[in-house]
């Protein structure tokens, strides 16, 4: 997470990153700090925090320089001193940081906080708090809780790959995020469409990811039986998060024997949620990416406050059919029109999925 306390001219921030985290001490406290009497070296307190010389290496260098003064005086043995000073001194690069403490968030990698120090002290004010990127779209920070239609589009996408579809992937927000989603037909060049209508609590979309083997090949059942997955996602300001290798869920479930064929993989991942327009794709690992079927395998996903324009769309339809008089529009001849004079598809939206 990224957390930053405003307030004053300065303020303080606070970065939280992977490992670590860091609590802040007011110059107040830090300087009655050093007129305290040297506390036992004793390793842990009641609740499982570090005492002592101990609490010092959790914290600061400026606290291990104070112990080490401190059992200077009170004529510790030199071994002692050394350590300490040694831990002072290898401590030393993180000038201007208040801190650092173990801690661990759930169902995610530790989180580390680094406090940075303000010139003009602590002040009170708003607290803006904002979840980090991780560079892999399946690394969860909590559980996704799934659409409750996850289920039945998985077995439909496997019913199609069956019956010779290509592979297609259908992403479903979950966590009861609210959301309208549509699609285009083949041959239109048009991407999936999404608009998120109102925005995650905790600034993180989460979401499923369906995705089918290639039916239209005749290695469909050894597709079934071998195929690894990409994700890719891109933020709107160009960061993008991506995953290549992911295996079936025969394979990490480890229920039935790998070789089971699965012909819809089932993902779960999660991204930041950003103003604008965010790209999800995910295709078979060895197959045409999203070029090889963009209407299938993209979407563009809307924030609440820069939504995709169905209406817009609708017209871009009524005026590609209208430029097109030669094409028998909604009629048995259409398909053999559009092959015949060469023309895409009408690129009309038809709804898809939604939580609304």
């Amino acid at each position: 997470m990224l957390t930053y306390k405003a307030g004053g001219p300065r303020g303080t921030g606070s970065i939280q990153r992977p490992e670590l985290e860091a609590k802040q001490t007011p110059p107040a406290i830090a300087q009655s700090k050093s007129k305290l009497e040297v506390p036992e070296l004793q390793k842990t307190s009641s609740d499982g925090r570090p005492r002592g010389f101990w609490s010092a290496l959790w914290n600061s260098p400026v606290e291990i320089a104070t112990q080490v003064a401190h059992a200077a005086q009170k004529k510790l043995p030199t071994a002692v001193c050394a350590v300490m000073l040694g831990a002072a001194v290898l401590t030393s690069g993180c000038a201007g940081l208040r801190g650092a403490s173990l801690d661990m968030m759930p169902n995610a990698l530790p989180t580390t906080t680094i406090e940075l120090a303000s010139p003009t002290g602590p002040t009170a004010g708003s607290t803006i708090v904002a979840p980090v990127q991780r560079t892999d779209p399946t690394e969860l920070t909590a559980a996704v809780v799934r659409h409750s239609e996850v289920s039945s589009v998985a077995a439909d996408i496997a019913s199609k790959a069956r019956r010779g579809y290509a592979s297609s992937t259908v992403f479903l927000p979950g966590n009861n995020l609210k959301f309208q989603s549509w699609v285009h037909s083949y041959h239109t060049g048009e991407a999936r469409q999404m608009n998120i209508l109102k925005a995650p609590s905790d600034g993180v979309v989460r979401g499923t990811i369906v995705v089918n083997v290639s039916g239209h090949s005749s290695e469909a059942t050894d597709f079934a039986k071998s195929n690894t997955y990409s994700v890719r996602i891109q933020l709107p300001d160009g960061t993008i998060v991506e995953r290549s290798g992911i295996p079936r869920n025969v394979v990490t479930e480890g229920r039935l024997p790998a070789d089971t064929p699965e012909y819809s993989t089932v993902i779960d991942v999660e991204y930041l949620y950003r103003s604008g327009a965010t790209e999800v794709s995910a295709w078979p690992d060895g197959s045409g990416g999203v070029g090889g079927y963009v209407e299938g395998r993209l979407y563009y996903v809307h924030s609440h406050d820069a939504q995709w324009d169905v209406n817009k769309q609708f017209q871009k339809s009524r005026d590609h059919k209208a430029a097109h008089p030669e094409i028998r529009w909604g009629t048995p001849h259409e398909s053999a029109d559009l092959e015949l004079h060469n023309v895409t598809p009408d690129p009309r939206p038809y709804t898809h999925y939604s939580n609304r």
